[in-house]
């Protein structure tokens, strides 16, 4: 899995994986109390956890960053990529959770498992060392239910209901709504999208290479005046595709 990041990314919209992305926090930024999803911009703001050079550290307790409510109420195909490393005990990645609806994402021991609505365990697949930085996908569909992967392996399924998605809770990096058990360790990307599941080779494929859907924005849009700036950098703004053609 390359190490490289591009320093200002921008959505790739013409690569195959992009289709269906509709949520990507690619932990870019450095510095700063925000953390961007370069899709549609939206900032989110950051408790308690510090940056490094390639992602935020998170140490348990109320470190977390709320987003948006990310997740469809009715049943709807997803894929869920995460790039993290855990180095503690806390163990919630990242949820959408609360009082018992919804799902979270957890590392208990090494397990990679998921809890759904009222916390009952659906899948424990193992495979998630600690201290190593793992690429984690889940993916869900009516059909197929859930796929679970890491580093580009299928680790394990389960046919499972769709979650309950019903509240307004936000999608949460680290952490749940109540607040247990956060997330200790760094995490450097998550993406989601809507609509699709990725097939085992396209999982393969962007665990090879989890920055290909996104790539560097050219200094003249960085450097430029319109759209949200960040650290001096724009961000997917209004007039990329005027300047880019």
């Amino acid at each position: 899995m390359p190490a490289f990041k591009p320093p200002f990314p921008r959505v790739q919209f013409g690569h195959p994986l992009t289709p269906g992305l509709a949520y990507a926090w690619e932990f870019w930024e450095k510095s700063g109390p925000n953390l961007h999803n370069i899709v549609n911009n939206q900032a989110a703001t950051i408790s308690g956890a510090t940056w490094n050079s390639t992602e935020l550290v998170f140490a348990g307790g109320a470190d977390t960053v709320p987003t948006e409510k990310v997740f469809p109420t009715a049943e709807t195909t997803f894929t869920l990529s995460v790039i993290a490393t855990q180095t503690g005990a806390g163990r919630y990645a990242v949820s959408q959770w609360q009082t018992n609806t919804g799902m979270f994402l957890q590392n208990v021991a090494g397990d990679l498992t998921v809890f759904r609505n009222a916390g009952a365990v659906f899948a424990k697949v193992g495979g998630w060392v600690t201290g190593v930085r793992t690429h984690v996908v889940v993916t869900y569909s009516p059909t197929s239910k859930w796929v679970f992967y890491i580093d580009g392996l299928v680790l394990g399924t389960n046919g499972a209901a769709y979650p309950d998605f019903s509240t307004n809770i936000p999608f949460r990096v680290s952490d749940r709504e109540d607040g247990d058990r956060a997330w200790v360790g760094g995490v450097g990307s998550v993406k989601i999208w809507i609509g699709r599941e990725l097939s085992a080779v396209e999982v393969a494929h962007l665990t090879a290479d989890p920055f290909a859907v996104v790539r560097s924005q050219p200094f003249a849009l960085r450097s430029g005046t319109a759209g949200p700036l960040v650290g001096g950098g724009l961000i997917n703004g209004p007039t990329i595709g005027s300047l880019v053609g």
